[in-house]
């Protein structure tokens, strides 16, 4: 017979499954002033940064703008990784962090 801390784990642990993709971070929107060949002032952007603590150390990367729906709903299913279950099963680390793209640092 399981006990409830039993069943609470297996709750956790099959909603943690059914999660694709999750990440642990922010996501920030960037601006720049430009000087035209005139003199006049140019805002350029947004640049997107995706930025998360990595044991002790911000890490940055910048995010192409086709991937930032993508990034979004990540960084909310992260979010809620971070609710679901007893402590001993929180993430630490995402799920999945976009390995394999080009923008991925660490």
């Amino acid at each position: 017979m399981s006990t409830a801390m039993e069943q609470q784990k297996e709750t956790a642990i099959r909603k943690l499954m059914e999660i694709k993709s999750a990440r642990r971070g922010q996501i920030s929107a960037q601006y720049y002033e430009r000087q035209t060949d005139d003199g006049h002032t140019l805002k350029v952007g947004p640049y997107y940064v995706w930025q998360r603590w990595v044991k002790g150390q911000k890490i940055s990367a910048r995010i192409p703008p086709e991937h930032i729906k993508q990034v979004k709903a990540d960084l909310e299913r992260g979010r809620d990784v971070q609710k679901i279950g007893p402590s001993d099963l929180r993430v630490g680390a995402p799920i999945y962090c976009g390995i394999g793209h080009s923008w991925y640092k660490n």
